[in-house]
């Protein structure tokens, strides 16, 4: 029991967390949805700047 203390007592110093029964799961899932958001938007990026239009050469206009 006291090593369970002592783990508990050092999980809360280190990471702010007690246990896993008194941690919420809100801010894991916060992160794991931001996780995703961030990696769709990289894909989206990446997908709309892979193939950029090269400039074109202007015709010359006749003169009438």
């Amino acid at each position: 029991m006291a090593k369970a203390r002592l783990f508990n007592q050092s999980l809360l110093r280190d990471f702010g967390v007690a246990t896993p029964r008194i941690a919420d799961e809100g801010s894991f899932r916060a992160a794991v949805w931001a996780a995703m958001d961030i990696r769709q938007r990289r894909e989206h990026f990446r997908t709309i700047t892979a193939n950029p239009l090269q400039p074109q050469e202007r015709g010359k206009k006749e003169k009438v």
